[in-house]
């Protein structure tokens, strides 16, 4: 669901899911340049039960502006 969001090019949304996954990651800043990155981040960030749940309320955000 992560990357269908982001697809939508909702430029405040994308914002922050790249500081979601910034944080997850543990970088300087995450690419959310293209679909790719964007899955490989989010199963890296779904490791972490807490990161997870960030962005379960990132999702439900951009669901129902």
């Amino acid at each position: 669901m992560v990357s269908y969001w982001w697809s939508r090019g909702d430029g405040l949304a994308n914002h922050q899911l790249s500081q979601i996954l910034t944080r997850a990651a543990g970088v300087d800043e995450a690419d959310i340049t293209d679909r790719q990155s964007i899955d490989r981040a989010s199963r890296v960030a779904t490791a972490d039960p807490a990161v997870l749940a960030e962005l379960d309320q990132w999702w439900q955000m951009v669901e129902n502006p």
